[in-house]
């Protein structure tokens, strides 16, 4: 299963499954959380496309950036960078090499919605 690096602006790491629609932003429904006030509440969501995935901007203003370019749709490869306001994460496709760490004080909250 593909997963995501997450960094937050404070540089805390956490590691978090892909599924499809996993949503991305500053809204209380988004599974990566983040507190940045120039992310929209949804800002970008997974999707799973064929054999593969892609990642959606939602954001009105504020972009998503996959590798530096901004984005309205882009599939995903291993080692893609995504970025939006206050998260850095890298797409991977191997198995993480330890389970996720809790994170203290961190603005990433976990895949089910509840803070890390």
């Amino acid at each position: 299963m593909p997963w995501l690096r997450v960094t937050d602006s404070d540089g805390n790491t956490t590691d978090a499954p892909v599924h499809d629609g996993l949503l991305i932003g500053r809204g209380k429904d988004a599974a990566i959380g983040t507190l940045a006030l120039t992310a929209s509440r949804s800002h970008a969501r997974s999707k799973a496309s064929g054999n593969g995935w892609i990642i959606e901007n939602l954001a009105r203003t504020e972009a998503t950036l996959v590798n530096g370019q901004p984005v309205q749709t882009a599939e995903l490869s291993a080692g893609d960078r995504i970025e939006i306001p206050g998260l850095d994460m890298v797409f991977c496709t191997d198995a993480p090499a330890q389970a996720p760490q809790p994170m203290s004080g961190s603005t990433v909250t976990s895949v089910d919605g509840s803070s890390a």
